[in-house]
C-alpha cells in the first residue's frame, strides 16, 4: 500500500469511531477539531515530536486543564474572545512548561470553553477525547513501519 494512503485511511477509521461515540452536534465538531489534528500528527507524521505519546497525552490533558481553568469566565458575562485566547495560550505556556508539545492540544483548550457557549460541555465528552487520542497512539504504534517517515 502507498506511504500516503495508509495515514488517510487510518485517519477516517479514527474520525468516524469519535463521531460513532458522540452524539452530532456544535459540541462534537468543537472537540473533534483537536482529535483530527491529532489523527494528522500521528498518522502522517508518526516520527515527530508531537506523536510521542507523552506529549500527545499530557499535551490533551494540558489542553483540557488550560480549558477548565478559564471556564469561570464565561460566567461573568465575559465576551467569548477572552477565554478562548486565554485557554490557548495557558495551553501553549503548560505544554512548553512541562515539555510536552503537542499542537492540536491547544484546540482541546478552546473545546471547553467553546463548548460551553455553544451548548454544553460534558466530562463525558473530555473522557471520550482522551480515550480516542490513547486509541490513536495504541492503533499507530502496530503499524508505525508502513507510515511515512518524517521528511
Amino acid at each position: 500500500m502507498k506511504r500516503w494512503l495508509l495515514p488517510g485511511i487510518m485517519a477516517t477509521l479514527a474520525t468516524a469511531l469519535l463521531f460513532a461515540l458522540l452524539a452530532s452536534g456544535t459540541s462534537t465538531i468543537v472537540a473533534s477539531t483537536s482529535v483530527a489534528s491529532t489523527a494528522f500528527v500521528l498518522f502522517a507524521a508518526p516520527a515527530s515530536l508531537a506523536a510521542r505519546p507523552w506529549n500527545t497525552l499530557m499535551g490533551h490533558l494540558l489542553g483540557l486543564g488550560a480549558g477548565l481553568l478559564v471556564l469561570p469566565l464565561a460566567g461573568l458575562g465575559v465576551p467569548p474572545a477572552i477565554p478562548y485566547s486565554l485557554s490557548v495560550g495557558a495551553s501553549v505556556a503548560l505544554m512548553q512548561w512541562a515539555r510536552a508539545s503537542h499542537p492540536p492540544a491547544a484546540g482541546t483548550a478552546l473545546t471547553v470553553p467553546a463548548a460551553h457557549y455553544h451548548g454544553g460541555f460534558t466530562s463525558t465528552m473530555a473522557i471520550v477525547l482522551l480515550l480516542t487520542v490513547a486509541g490513536l497512539l495504541l492503533v499507530q504504534r502496530p503499524v508505525r513501519k508502513y507510515l511515512p517517515a518524517e521528511e
